[in-house]
């Protein structure tokens, strides 16, 4: 199926209480681990491009294999690009065919970074595609440089209500990423570790105070840091520490509810291919076949994707939610199958009575019957022999349709009995089947606009087929 538009995805979240999981894609291993866990599980997801992914693996590498992973499975799929601090890598990023970008200018002012997302907005609207901005600057590694990237922040800055309120409807952004205690990286916090729950609460509820409605705010810095896999890392060489700590599961859980519809996963991922891949290599040492560690290393990152989207995110069984409601509309099993019969029955009905009002001109008319009945239907005897198929199967549609319109029980006008009379020399079989059209329609309870056209009908129903 093709990418799907985020703007769906969010509106889905938000009515189901659902967070969207926003993964990072690197290489193709990272790639087929989340897809399928999340095709398995039934859920949406993100594939989200950083700007070094960008730079790592080359954009046209990365975009085949999203069109692969795309084409390979059925479950909605949107591409989002993670951090771009510039409007000509969103400019480039939505040309590729991005569904949608996020414009990060939190290292700025206010003013500016306002200025900068109504840039990116502007162009991506244009262009059917959707932008997350962010207010309040996350303590970390900035734009994904890593722990000893050049752009690190030492403090962060959270985000107040009043201005995101402001920030939204300065730049029509789609979607806000928000500094509440969150931060970059595998070293989130120091101390007591949590998220500042009530300032999301009260940034929810300004934006709707303001008219914006139920907002889809967006959470960084998301990952929790699992101490299982710091823990093999370091015990298969690695020099990570004691420090590392993340964000509790048990608070994504509480700022899903309260309205965080995207969450950002990045350093999981990392930390489960790594303890995968140094173990694999630790046990076998003299194992050198790249397919044989990676193989590994997609399996763990496959089973942490999998626990987030089933039970941190509660995405997983909402792939698919249009299908839900209709199997809940009409248990689809029976009702769905009787609704569709039905409607094709309609449909063919409409047809039918179509081509009868367009039918052309030069068909000879039959005189009003008045009470003289049926056998005075000015028609030539022909051939009692030649009747056509197609004829046959004009009256079987005639019975068909008006059972379900008009009437039920009918099933005692039957073409057996009109194959009683083929033998008779006094009355063609055309005119014996217009006739007896004609006598059946009389018997029904139909609306007076068929009543005055029921002779045309049945002349129509069998000379013009």
């Amino acid at each position: 199926m093709p990418l799907t538009h985020t703007t769906e995805l969010f509106a889905k979240a938000l009515e189901g209480k659902y967070a969207l999981g926003a993964f990072n894609v690197n290489n193709m291993e990272l790639l087929q681990a989340i897809v399928e866990a999340c095709e398995e599980e039934k859920a949406p997801v993100m594939l989200q491009i950083s700007k070094g992914a960008r730079d790592y693996a080359n954009p046209v590498y990365l975009m085949k294999l999203i069109e692969a992973a795309v084409e390979c499975t059925l479950i909605p799929i949107a591409v989002h690009l993670d951090h771009g601090d510039t409007f000509e890598l969103c400019k480039q990023c939505i040309d590729e065919g991005f569904t949608s970008v996020m414009i990060d200018g939190s290292h700025l002012p206010f003013e500016e970074n306002a200025a900068l997302c109504k840039q990116v907005v502007d162009y991506a609207h244009q262009h059917n595609a959707v932008v997350e901005g962010e207010l309040g600057q996350l303590v970390g590694p900035q734009f994904d440089d890593g722990e000893e990237g050049g752009e690190y922040s030492e403090g962060g800055v959270y985000t107040h209500p009043e201005e995101a309120v402001k920030f939204v409807k300065e730049t029509g952004v789609d979607s806000l990423a928000v500094a509440i205690g969150n931060s970059h990286g595998a070293y989130k916090f120091k101390g007591e570790q949590h998220l500042d729950l009530e300032r999301l609460k009260a940034i929810k509820v300004a934006l709707m105070e303001a008219g914006l409605g139920d907002y889809p705010l967006v959470l960084h810095g998301a990952s929790s840091v699992p101490k299982d896999l710091v823990a093999e890392i370091n015990q298969y060489g690695g020099d990570l520490g004691t420090d590392t700590a993340g964000v509790p599961e048990e608070d994504i859980e509480i700022a899903r509810r309260m309205g965080c519809t995207k969450v950002n996963i990045d350093t999981d991922l990392r930390l489960a291919m790594t303890s995968a891949i140094r173990k694999a290599i630790a046990e076998a040492p003299k194992q050198f076949d790249p397919r044989k560690y990676l193989g590994l290393a997609r399996a763990k990152v496959k089973e942490l994707v999998r626990h987030k989207i089933t039970n941190v995110l509660c995405s997983a069984g909402h792939a698919f939610d249009w299908l839900n409601h209709l199997r809940a509309f009409c248990h689809f099993e029976f009702f769905g199958a009787m609704f569709l019969f039905c409607g094709i029955g309609w449909l063919l009905w409409v047809s039918r009575a179509w081509r009868r009002e367009t039918r052309d001109s030069s068909l000879r008319e039959i005189p009003e019957m008045g009470n003289q009945g049926a056998t005075s239907l000015a028609i030539p005897k022909e051939d009692s022999n030649n009747f056509p198929v197609s004829h046959y199967f004009s009256l079987c549609w005639l019975r068909l349709f008006c059972r379900f319109p008009w009437t039920w029980g009918l099933d005692q006008w039957d073409i057996r009995v009109l194959e009683e009379h083929r033998s008779r020399g006094s009355m063609s079989y055309r005119r014996y089947l217009t006739s007896s059209a004609v006598q059946f329609l009389e018997a029904l309870e139909i609306p007076p606009r068929w009543r005055k056209r029921r002779e045309e009908f049945c002349r129509n129903l069998f000379f013009g087929c």
